[in-house]
């Protein structure tokens, strides 16, 4: 071999050596994005467990769990004391039989304004410990939740199925069949249990003051039934809800408007509308 040769395959070698090398590095780095992207993985699992966890046994100590109510009957005997003794923002308790719905709402009047209500509890549990799930809360805006005409709660829309991930349920052609078998949520007082019946759901803008709504008085400051209708009138021809509900909806009756996201990179939520029946 000559001189030629052996410095052109000693190049060869030095190249192949440089691939090699490189080679070796892109795959170490992709092994460490990897693992990086299980551990998160597995912390949001982790967490989301966790959280599962939190509301299982909350259920459980005031009455509202599976060792005392069944997906064939009403709560029974909802533990209230217990209820505040966790925590004092408890203003109503929520459930849909046959799903993983069965939790406490909290209310923002110990709140000052919506920002600091929101963001707590957007990522607290009901206890107050850290965590994606967060509560579902009524708008600081509803000075008397569940009383008046509108009431709008918000819950996070979970991946592993929980809190309000089965409000997107309603819609579409699915929406039919899930309605049926899901055709009212129950909401529980301290003074009173209602049905919830579903009547409508749409996809909104999270700024839309036409659905987003909390003033319905007139220049007197007093509750005005036109303007309360005039609402009604509003959700009923923004409708997505494709099944034949039968629910009728007046400016006397009260309202709960629950909302979540759309799991998208935009500014938009979906909301279900539901009219309270009290039950005797």
């Amino acid at each position: 071999m000559s001189r030629a040769e052996v410095q052109e395959e000693k190049k060869k070698k030095k190249k192949g050596g440089i691939g090699a090398w490189i080679y070796r590095v892109i795959i170490l780095a992709l092994i460490c994005v990897m693992g990086y992207s299980a551990y998160n993985i597995y912390e949001i699992y982790d967490e989301y467990e966790e959280g599962t966890v939190i509301y299982e046994d909350f259920a459980d100590d005031v009455g509202a769990g599976k060792l005392t109510g069944t997906d064939n009957t009403r709560l029974k005997n909802l533990d209230w004391t217990a209820l505040k003794g966790k925590s004092e923002d408890v203003i109503a308790w929520i459930r849909c039989r046959d799903t993983v719905l069965n939790y406490p709402v909290v209310g923002g009047h110990n709140w000052d304004n919506a920002g600091t209500y929101s963001d707590y509890y957007l990522v607290r549990t009901i206890t107050g410990e850290a965590n994606g799930k967060g509560t579902i809360f009524a708008d600081y805006n509803c000075k008397d939740p569940f009383n008046e005409f509108l009431t709008i709660i918000y819950g996070h829309r979970m991946k592993d199925g929980s809190m309000f991930k089965l409000l997107p349920s309603y819609f579409g052609e699915g929406g039919i069949k899930y309605f049926e078998a899901h055709p009212r949520f129950e909401l529980y007082l301290p003074d009173q249990d209602f049905d919830m019946e579903i009547f409508a759901c749409a996809k909104v803008h999270e700024t839309d003051d036409t659905v987003y709504k909390f003033d319905f008085k007139n220049g007197d400051g007093e509750e005005d039934l036109s303007e309360k209708q005039k609402y009604i009138n509003h959700v009923l021809s923004i409708n997505e809800l494709m099944a034949e509900t039968g629910v009728s909806v007046s400016p006397e009756d009260r309202i709960v408007m629950m909302s979540t996201c759309t799991q998208e990179v935009d500014d938009y939520r979906l909301v279900v509308w539901a009219k309270l029946v009290p039950v005797e």
